[in-house]
């Protein structure tokens, strides 16, 4: 029995080691996605360092193989690979010195090739190994190799959604490393206790222990109140300065003051530069919303309890809508749509007063939001002197504003943009477009008689003229805000840093 199933059990490794190859990929872009953000280039990054990689194992592993055609040999590399699986963890200080190097896409596809290259070829030499080792038993090489690189592509598939349905959402980064590389770990200590019998199960276990260390999570970061995973990252809700934050993948998405309830109208606009909270006063009457990006539902609440609107949120996150409504955390007790903000305002055809998009992160703009094609359902799903608010994170004078501000412009006939600091640099900026003219009505509580108090002055003074600007039309064909706005993901990611610490990258 334990003859055929030594002979049987390489076999079965090939499976598993192609679902840890996909499992170490997709993970490992929620890794390198901590400090470089999950642009393309993130993603070509790893891809092209995984092919890399896999072709590196297979030409090394087939030499190898036939020096010295024994299963221990290919069992002491696995053992190898399982522990620099888990190591990837501690390679912080190595991304950031490939940044500081080779710049932005420079440095991911450096990162990328010096954290994974070498357990990624590890695991690439069990291919052609169990090849040869079956070769020994069977002589039809054609069918052999067939079956092995069939199994190994069935454990891909099955690491591909076990790491992207199961061990993100579910264990996060740090645990679903540790637990792939552990599990590599038990099945080369059980191929080799097959190969050289049960007496060195101690000495074994030893060795597997060794890897126990690298369990050891983060510690928390300071004002900790929720951490969780879903599909689309990790979270955290953060206490810190009298504010509940909402961080995704180490990024700030929402801040909501605590005191949010005793706050009273045009209070977030003038202490917080919330510059949406002028949607009110662009359309005095208008009386529904469609907030599409809920995020902590910080707009939402504004608009609800604040102006009397009623508010629909769409957002994509499952796990963030329950954060966003529930009532120990952002505490938002309205209408909310669990899905894609595009399909859902193509399939309703309700009209709304307000739009709000609110679902353009630092990390990364989704490219079907952001489109000619995009802005024109918008359109046509608000009332007649409906207005678009929209939050971005980026330079005034860069890029991709600029070319948001020209998509726009081709779908609404009056645009509006607002920065929040008087300098150039990343920042909070809000842009509005309607059919109507953009005219505010200067009525919230603190004006002076004439119209005119601190808040005018100063949405004056950060009024953006959007002529000459950079940039091009979005479309859905061509859309390369992913590529041009790593820099900004980047500088916000370390303001986000700065501000909460490393923990927020890596609890």
């Amino acid at each position: 029995m334990r003859s055929w199933l030594a002979t049987r059990y390489p076999l079965f490794l090939a499976f598993w080691t192609g679902a840890a190859v996909m499992v170490l990929e997709v993970v490992g872009t929620r890794l390198i996605g901590t400090f470089y953000g999950s642009s393309v280039q993130v993603w070509g990054a790893l891809i092209s360092v995984t092919l890399v990689s896999l072709s590196v194992g297979y030409w090394v592993g087939g030499r190898v193989a036939d020096r010295w055609p024994r299963p221990g040999v290919l069992y002491v590399l696995v053992l190898a690979a399982a522990g620099l699986v888990p190591a990837t963890l501690f390679s912080r200080r190595l991304m950031v010195t490939c940044y500081e190097r080779f710049g932005m896409a420079g440095g991911a596809l450096a990162s990328a090739a010096l954290i994974f290259t070498l357990p990624l070829a590890l695991l690439a030499v069990v291919g052609p190994y169990v090849i040869r080792l079956r070769r020994r038993t069977d002589a039809r090489i054609g069918r052999v190799a067939g079956s092995v690189y069939a199994v190994s592509t069935v454990g891909s598939v099955a690491g591909t959604l076990g790491a992207t349905l199961v061990l993100i959402p579910r264990a996060g980064t740090t645990l679903s490393l540790c637990l792939s590389g552990a599990g590599l770990a038990v099945l080369a200590v059980v191929g080799l206790l097959l190969r050289v019998g049960w007496r060195s199960a101690p000495a074994m276990i030893v060795a597997a222990a060794a890897l126990l260390p690298l369990w050891r999570r983060s510690p928390a970061p300071e004002g900790l109140r929720f951490a969780g995973n879903s599909v689309y990252g990790r979270l955290l809700v953060i206490e810190k300065d009298h504010q509940l934050c909402l961080l995704v993948n180490g990024v700030m998405q929402t801040g909501m003051p605590m005191d949010f309830d005793h706050r009273d109208r045009g209070d977030l606009l003038r202490d917080w530069d919330y510059d949406f909270e002028l949607l009110p006063y662009f359309n005095p009457g208008g009386r529904t919303a469609v907030i599409v990006g809920l995020g902590g539902g910080l707009a939402a609440r504004m608009l609800s309890e604040k102006y009397d609107i009623e508010v629909t949120g769409v957002e994509l996150d499952p796990a963030v809508a329950r954060i966003a409504t529930d009532p120990d955390l952002f505490n938002y007790d309205g209408d909310v749509v669990v899905g894609d903000g595009r399909r859902f305002l193509e399939d309703h055809e309700d009209a709304y007063d307000f739009c709000v998009l609110d679902a353009y992160s630092a990390d990364v703009i989704p490219f079907h939001l952001v489109t000619r094609e995009m802005f024109d359902v918008v359109r046509s799903r608000l009332a007649e002197r409906g207005v678009l608010g929209i939050n971005y994170i980026g330079r005034p004078g860069g890029w991709v504003f600029g070319s948001l501000v020209k998509t726009l412009q081709e779908a609404f006939p009056h645009v509006a943009a607002y920065r929040t600091r008087d300098s150039d640099e990343v920042q909070t900026l809000y842009v509005f477009a309607s059919a109507s003219p953009l005219d505010l009505i200067p009525a919230w509580p603190g004006a002076g008689e004439d119209g005119v108090d601190e808040v005018s002055f100063n949405l004056a003074r950060h009024r953006l003229d959007l002529d000459g600007l950079p940039g091009q039309v979005l479309t859905d064909d061509l859309n390369p805000v992913d590529v041009r706005r790593t820099r900004t993901s980047l500088a916000w990611r370390r303001r986000t840093i700065d501000a909460f610490g490393e923990e927020v990258v890596s609890y």
